[in-house]
């Protein structure tokens, strides 16, 4: 079976612009990351809330 090439259709320039808004985009989501982050540092409520619960009693126990 031939591989067929997705960019054959564009020419340099187009491939490089494509470049550099995918890099855009990535340095936008990396960004965003950050945000993000303290966000979820700043409410360690919600974190408290979202993690494990240890059981309030073992299996089997007779209350």
């Amino acid at each position: 079976m031939t591989a067929i090439d997705p960019t054959a259709h564009l020419t340099a320039e187009q491939i490089e612009e494509l470049g550099r808004e995918l890099d855009a985009i990535r340095d936008e989501v990396i960004a965003g990351r950050g945000e993000k982050d303290v966000r979820l540092r700043c409410c360690p409520d919600v974190r408290q809330e979202l993690s494990p619960q240890p059981p309030t009693s073992a299996p089997g126990e007779v209350l």
